[in-house]
């Protein structure tokens, strides 16, 4: 039930809708392609992009039955291959934690989304208490670094937090929402900003 509550947040929050682009980077097996199928209706378009081979057959397979669907051949650990300007809104499910170089994708990301795009991230607590389905050893050791440190990097790489909405039947994770900043605001010296991350912070 929690992926259809994580596609409601993005309709309520996001500005998901029909006729929008969304891309789910980091799909896996393509899970929440069906729900993003329907949010955005016959004119909108959902854009899959995994780079493990066996999980992206699996998603392709999902994907042969969605006409508004479509998967990205071949993406790599710093481009998720959806081209500049090309969806409206990028969701992360339990993915943001795998990437290898966060500033890099990052930035790839906020070329890849229209003006007033929005980057979505459901991602686990860095918090043995809460994360009962893990071992405290994978919380510590796979978990690079907690919510408000993903957050920072995130807004130092052109984004602003906007929402951060409840998602039911998800206890163990939260969801952030940030919007495409203006390149007007990046680095511009109003207001501090944080560093961004270090591509060789895993």
């Amino acid at each position: 039930r929690a992926k259809h509550h994580i596609v409601a947040a993005l309709v309520a929050h996001a500005g998901v809708g029909a006729g929008s682009a969304v891309a789910d980077v980091g799909c896996g097996t393509g899970l929440l392609l069906a729900d993003l199928s329907k949010a955005v209706g016959p004119s909108g378009a959902v854009v899959a992009s995994e780079p493990a081979p066996a999980f992206r057959a699996l998603a392709a397979a999902r994907a042969a039955r969605l006409p508004n669907v479509a998967v990205v051949d071949a993406p790599s650990a710093t481009d998720p291959g959806l081209g500049d300007g090309a969806v409206d809104c990028a969701l992360l499910v339990d993915v943001y934690h795998h990437f290898e170089y966060p500033r890099t994708m990052l930035r790839t990301l906020r070329r890849a989304l229209r003006p007033r795009g929005t980057l979505c991230v459901v991602d686990f607590h860095k918090d043995v208490a809460r994360v009962k389905s893990k071992t405290p050893d994978w919380v510590a050791r796979h978990l690079r670094a907690d919510q408000a440190t993903f957050r920072a990097e995130i807004e130092a790489c052109g984004f602003t937090h906007i929402a951060e909405p409840f998602v039911e039947d998800l206890p163990e994770n939260y969801l952030m929402v940030f919007r495409k900043t203006p390149l007007a605001r990046v680095g511009d010296g109003r207001g501090h900003r944080a560093k961004p991350p270090r591509d060789d912070a895993h």
